[in-house]
């Protein structure tokens, strides 16, 4: 920091500027190299994919439909 001491005002702000925009850039380009390393599913894969939780939510909302209504019942004939 000494010899941050004959920089003007100005000059200290863009210099901290600068070196945070570097880490930015330098952050952008690692995670940029990272992506390439991605594997990424196929437009099939997706698809089922997506089939699959439709179909699992699905069966899901009725059997706690299912269950609700029981319970709700049950609690109807015993309270009253």
């Amino acid at each position: 920091m000494g010899g941050d001491r004959n920089l003007t005002k100005k000059e200290q702000v863009c210099s901290s500027n600068c070196v945070m925009l570097d880490k930015i850039k330098k952050f952008l380009k690692e995670v940029r190299f990272e992506l390439t390393k991605v594997t990424w599913t196929t437009r099939q894969e997706l698809i089922y994919s997506t089939i699959i939780v439709i179909v699992v939510s699905i069966i899901l909302s009725i059997f706690i439909g299912i269950v609700d209504l029981g319970l709700s019942n049950l609690a109807t004939m015993l309270l009253g």
